[in-house]
This record gives C-alpha cells, sequence and structure tokens, in this order.
C-alpha cells in the first residue's frame, strides 16, 4: 500500500514503554488533491497547518496494520505534523508492538514526502515518560510537564514484518462542543496520601493484581491457574511525577451552581466543575491563560452526585485525570487519548488559572442512517436515542464494552452491539473487520489451540480466556452471515472446527462439557460462582454453537450431536419446576445436582434448550417467567424457593430475547422502561449495571435496548 515510505522512530526508543514523538515535514503547494497514507504504533493524530486530520489507526490483529487513507488540499501548502504516543505495555484495547510511524503523501503519481526520507523527528518531553498506567486494561495516564517541548532527535528505521491493511470501517466523528454550563464551585485541600491501586503501577499482571475480576470465594474450584508474566508499567519508585496521588488525596468543599460557563479564574485550591448535559466520549479540551505557573489536574467523570468530581467512583479502575505543570502563558489544552464523561473539573493545586473556555472533541461513529424513534411515547425516545448514543461512542474501529476504563473488543457484548450496527446503519462494516481480527491472529500462545482470545484486538494477560464469549463468537458469526449473505463463510471454517475440536476434549459419557478450563463466565451474579464441573447454561450454550456450525457448513453431524446435547441438558438440569445450574462430580464418581438456581439458567434454556414453554410440564416457569422474573426483584419470593436474580448483563438481555421470540412485545417495552428509563435521563447513555457504582455508564451491548423497541414495534 506504501510506495516510498519507511517505519521510523526516535533511535534507541522504540522498545521503551510510553514514548511520545512528533514527526513533521513541509508540504509544496499543489493545485491537486493529495493524499495521505499512514499508519503506526500505538496511537497517532496528525494535523496539517494546525488543523486536526485524524486520530488513529484502526486496531488490527497481531502482525496487522490498518492504513488510514485521507485526501489532502495543498492549494497553499504548508506543516503536515504527526504526533505518536507508542505505549509499548500489554493491554485489553490493543496489540503490543513496537513504536513506529510510516507516512507518505502522494500527488499526481509523485510522493512529495514520505517517513524515511522527508520526516524530521522530535521527542515530546512534555508527556511524562513514567508515570502510572490509566487502567489495567489500557496504557499510560496523561502527565504533562509544559506544553509542546520538543527536543529534535535522529530518526532509525524499525524494520519488522508487517501486513498492512485498509481502514475498512468510517472515520469517526470529530465535531467542537463548548460545555453546556458551569455545574459546581469551590474549594479543596489535599490531606493525607493514599496507597495507589497497583493495577496503576509495574505489578499489573502478577497474580495479585493481573486478574480482570477475582473469582468469587465461594467457587468450589477457581479458575484456570494464571501464568506469571514480565510486569508492563513502572514501579511507584521508578515515577517522574504521580498526581494521581494528589488528586485521590483532596477533600472537596463546594456546591452546585446552574449558570453559563464563561471565563473563570481559579487560585490555588479552587475548582470549577463544566456540564456537558450527557456524556460524550471524546477529547478534553480548554483554552486557558496561566497567570501565575501553575498545576493543574482536570478531572472528569460520567457521574456527579455531589458537587464535584469524585475521586474514585468505580473503586479505583481507572485514572480519570490529565495533570498540567504549566508556566505563565497562553495555552490550548487538549488531551490525547479518548474518554468519557459528562462532568470535567478544573482543579487548581498551585499558581493561579483563567479558563476562558472549556469544550469537547467528540471521538464517535457518524451520524446513523436511521431517524430517530417518534413512538409517541417519551420516555421510549428517550431510551432509544440514548441507545444510538451508546452504540456510536462505543462502534469505531471495533466494537468496544466501553469508551474509558478498557475500550476493549469484547466477544459475547459484540453480539448485542452487531444487530445494533445493522439496526442504525444498515450495514454491518465494523462487524465484518471485527470477526476478521479473531482469524487474522491465529494461533495464541498463550491459549489452549483452538480457543478464542476473550476480546480482541488485545493482548492476553495472564493466559485468561473465557470459554462461553469463544461460542459467543459463533453465534455472531451465523447471525453475520445472515445479515451479510456476501460475507465468505469458508474463511471462517477452520476457526469454527478448531474451536468445536478444543471444546469437545471435555465432553463426558453424557456428552456435555465438563471442568472446562479458563475463566468460565455466564453472567455478573452469584450464578457465576456455579460454574465448576457441569454448568448446563454454558451447555444449552455449547448446544447451540453445534448447531450454528452445521448449519454454516452443512454438517449434518453437528447438527444431530446438537440435539443429543440439548436433550441431555434439558433431562439432566430440570427439577420439574425450574432449570438448575451445574451438577458437581461426587466422591463417588457420579454427578449430582446442587440445586443452586438462577433466573439467568431458566434464559439459557430458553434461548437455547429449544423448549416448548406451554407444554404442561413448564407451567410453573412459564408462570414465573411471565409474572415474577424481570428487573423487579420484590416477587421473587413467591416462588417459594431460592433463586438468584439476574444480573443486567447478561440475565436482562437474554430475557428480552426470549421474550420477544415469545411475541410478549408489550412486556418488553415495559420492562425497557423501567430498566433503562433512568439512565437516559441521568447520563444520555446505557450502563453496564443499572447501579451507578459498579460499572460503566456508557457500554456498548446496552444499545441493544433499541433493536429490542423496534422489534417490539414492529419496525425493524
Amino acid at each position: 500500500m506504501f510506495k516510498k515510505a519507511l517505519p521510523v522512530f526516535p533511535k534507541g526508543l522504540s522498545n521503551v514503554m510510553n514514548v511520545s514523538a512528533v514527526f513533521k515535514c513541509s508540504l509544496p503547494a499543489r493545485q491537486d488533491v493529495a493524499q495521505l497514507r499512514i499508519t503506526g504504533a500505538t496511537r497517532y493524530r496528525v494535523y496539517f497547518n494546525d488543523e486536526l486530520l485524524i486520530y488513529g489507526p484502526a486496531r488490527a490483529a497481531g502482525g496487522y496494520f490498518r492504513v488510514d487513507e485521507l485526501p489532502l488540499e495543498l492549494i497553499n501548502g504548508g506543516e503536515l505534523r504527526i504526533e505518536l504516543s507508542s505505549y509499548n505495555c500489554r493491554s485489553f484495547d490493543g496489540v503490543t508492538h513496537t513504536g513506529f510511524i510510516m507516512a507518505e503523501v502522494e500527488c499526481g503519481g509523485e510522493i512529495l514526502a514520505s517517513t524515511g526520507h522527508d520526516f524530521e523527528g522530535y521527542i515530546n518531553e512534555s508527556r511524562l515518560r513514567k508515570v502510572m498506567r490509566f487502567s489495567y486494561q489500557r496504557h499510560f495516564s496523561e502527565v504533562y510537564d509544559g506544553q509542546n517541548n520538543l527536543k529534535k532527535c535522529e530518526l532509525e528505521l524499525t524494520p519488522f514484518d508487517f501486513k498492512p491493511i485498509p481502514r475498512e470501517v468510517p472515520l469517526p466523528c470529530m465535531e467542537i462542543l463548548p460545555a453546556k454550563q458551569l455545574a459546581a464551585r469551590g474549594m479543596f485541600t489535599i490531606g493525607e496520601s493514599k496507597t495507589p491501586n497497583g493495577r496503576f503501577i509495574i505489578n499489573v499482571t502478577g497474580d495479585a493484581n493481573g486478574c480482570p475480576i477475582a473469582q468469587p470465594e465461594s467457587a468450589p474450584k477457581p479458575h484456570a491457574e494464571k501464568s506469571k508474566m514480565p510486569s508492563d508499567g513502572y514501579a511507584l519508585d521508578e515515577l517522574e511525577a504521580a498526581p494521581y496521588l494528589d488528586y485521590i488525596a483532596m477533600q472537596f468543599k463546594g456546591e452546585r451552581i446552574s449558570e453559563p460557563f464563561v471565563q473563570i479564574e481559579l487560585g490555588a485550591g479552587e475548582y470549577a466543575m463544566a456540564d456537558y448535559g450527557r456524556a460524550h466520549t471524546g477529547f478534553l479540551r480548554a483554552d486557558v491563560d496561566v497567570e501565575e505557573d501553575a498545576y493543574l489536574i482536570i478531572s472528569y467523570e460520567e457521574y456527579c452526585p455531589d458537587a464535584w468530581v469524585p475521586t474514585n467512583r468505580l473503586a479505583g479502575q481507572y485514572i480519570h485525570m490529565v495533570s498540567y505543570k504549566l508556566k505563565a502563558g497562553h495555552y490550548n489544552l487538549e488531551n490525547f487519548d479518548p474518554v468519557d464523561f459528562r462532568y470535567m473539573q478544573f482543579n487548581v493545586v498551585s499558581g493561579r488559572v483563567i479558563v476562558n473556555s472549556a469544550s469537547l472533541r467528540t471521538f464517535v461513529h457518524p451520524e446513523c442512517a436511521r431517524p430517530a424513534l417518534d413512538s409517541g411515547d417519551e420516555l421510549l425516545d428517550e431510551i432509544y436515542g440514548a441507545a444510538v448514543e451508546t452504540y456510536r461512542q462505543n462502534a469505531l474501529d471495533v466494537y468496544m464494552d466501553c469508551p474509558t476504563r478498557e475500550r476493549a473488543g469484547w466477544l459475547c457484548d459484540s453480539y448485542y452491539t452487531a444487530q445494533s450496527e445493522y439496526a442504525f446503519t444498515g450495514d454491518n462494516r465494523i462487524e465484518r473487520q471485527f470477526l476478521r481480527n479473531f482469524v487474522q491472529a491465529g494461533a495464541i500462545k498463550e491459549l489452549p489451540a483452538g480457543m478464542l482470545p476473550m476480546c480482541y484486538p488485545s493482548d492476553v494477560l495472564n493466559s485468561e480466556f473465557i470459554p462461553q464469549w469463544a461460542m459467543w463468537y459463533v453465534l455472531e458469526l451465523e447471525s453475520a452471515l445472515k445479515r451479510d449473505p456476501g460475507m465468505d463463510k469458508e474463511y471462517f471454517r477452520k476457526l469454527c472446527y478448531d474451536l468445536l475440536n478444543m471444546l469437545a476434549k471435555y465432553r463426558n459419557s453424557d456428552g456435555l462439557l465438563e471442568d472446562l478450563p479458563g475463566w468460565n463466565f455466564v453472567e455478573w451474579s452469584k450464578c457465576n460462582t456455579w460454574t465448576n464441573d457441569v454448568n448446563y447454561p454454558t451447555n444449552f450454550l455449547y448446544s447451540r454453537i453445534l448447531k450454528a456450525v452445521g448449519n454454516i457448513y452443512g454438517d449434518d453431524a453437528l447438527i444431530e450431536q446438537c440435539a443429543q446435547v440439548r436433550k441431555a441438558t434439558v433431562r439432566l438440569s430440570f427439577d420439574g419446576q425450574l432449570f438448575e445450574d451445574n451438577a458437581v462430580r461426587g466422591e463417588d464418581g457420579v454427578l449430582h445436582n446442587t440445586g443452586n438456581t438462577s433466573e439467568t439458567c431458566q434464559y439459557y434454556a430458553l434461548r437455547f434448550g429449544e423448549i416448548d414453554i406451554d407444554e404442561p410440564q413448564y407451567a410453573f416457569l412459564k408462570s414465573a417467567f411471565t409474572n415474577i422474573f424481570g428487573p423487579d426483584h420484590s416477587k421473587y419470593a413467591e416462588l417459594g424457593r431460592e433463586i438468584e436474580p439476574s444480573n443486567a448483563f447478561m440475565g436482562i438481555y437474554l430475557r428480552i430475547e426470549s421474550l420477544l421470540a415469545l411475541g410478549m412485545n408489550a412486556k418488553v417495552l415495559e420492562e425497557i422502561k423501567s430498566f433503562f428509563g433512568g439512565m437516559a435521563k441521568l447520563t444520555g447513555t446505557l450502563w453496564e449495571h443499572n447501579d451507578v457504582q459498579r460499572g460503566s455508564l456508557n457500554h456498548g451491548f446496552a444499545s441493544f435496548a433499541a433493536v429490542a423497541v423496534l422489534r417490539a414495534l414492529g419496525r425493524e
């Protein structure tokens, strides 16, 4: 794809963590429109004559790099500037690679400039290198000492084998939006220093801190043993600065206000909080005058119950702040990596700062072609709009779980977000790219042969994988081929059969999967402590993917195998009233049902067990499903037996699909308004959990709520 460009990086730094570099060249005036081609690692943004053109690249599988191509108007010529951050550490939101940039500008068949020939290189010494990570799942936080302190450097070639491939998804929408209002002002002091979360420093992949979430203590068996991997990050005693420690020690006192956001003057120990009206994804921007040398921390959040941005809403899962030490002068600040926020707070630790304006640059999927809902129900329309916004903020180059904490392309989540893409855009370009990434990944040495990573493109931290999420890949593929008959199903054949062969190793004498390795995951509720030995929800899912692969490739043997697994799972798990979650093999070598029963297990049975809920033996289940189960757990005691309620993900979504399949459309709309209405009103996005303290308040899979609304209204 490149004609002349070579991969380059500042000499001696391509394998160093968290290097910020700048590459510049001058372009001559031309009447014809030129073409810029560019790719690199890890993240870059490109300016022409100080106008931002693109933030990239689109993520790709290991060994591949997606190339951005865009036109350049060169009527007057000017300066092309590429700002790049090479993180060089393992994460959930991309594949680790040595730092490099590769770019060229072509006009009328002539290469006007290319890396390796025409670009000068600089180290951006303003962005400090040895700082805490942003989160366990993402790269480094942003800590600045100065602004645009560039040190010229020698560039060297960074040769390696990789496959350049085109960007297949639309360019993001990057629109400047001003703050809606000034929401609060007040004072703060900095109290006693607190111990930082270990996930932010060097010990992010060790046994103590490396697991995405600890297995509940009540689980009879731990999930897979974790292999120790070299730590990625900087130790606490290596850090050049640790403003996060200052921030989490801040004690605020202020009051809510509601005024237009106009010029604000802040001295040491003062803060002001801007409100953007709803949650947005993008880049924090501010026009400031520093009257006295200042230490400024800009914090942000999706939700603020008090008159200040909370220091630790998600129990220290990410560093939701950008810090600057600035000499006196005028600055236009804009952070480098996208984040999600509704509130943006200026905290002046020392010095004096005039904030002339606050704004954000969006980083979202382009406007969707489908119009607003206009259902005649105001709340339903609001939920629909929030779902579309949630999709736009989580569907750029992959289907992300959330736009801040992780930005990771999780399987299973993607099954639901893919349906949103098709409903909102009439296309599945992101899905095609997303699914192919897993094939292009090939065998990953940290995983069992045939197993897929739980999210991708990403690095496999501590050899973690979720076998159930690999199964959801197959279900999504089956749906994708229906949405896009032009997709080449043969491209995915080996992946599907390799996965089935891997799972087959764990089939017992009943044909059911037993004692699967890995982090076995069914749902964020107590039922996830019942995944050991034979887990029935997993086997309902397993039966369905056997059928899916059989349908895709015309394999009758797999369809027969599906029927056997399904019948055995129904027979062994149904207790005459409800389906139980698991069976444990006793000392006698015999499997014994535990009696553990979850609401979620019922939904797996309904979705994948092919049971007829109208048959007499399922009368209790039908009554519970229709009259008891759902978002409101107050009636569960009426069942006369213990049952673990579902959580949002994935119980609520399985329930919605089950209701739709049974034609209970009115109930779907009723429950969607009950469950999602408060979210839509508070943040304008839909959440991971129905709890402001438990997870992100902007989660990609939640956009499926709009798809369900369309189906229930007969408008899909």
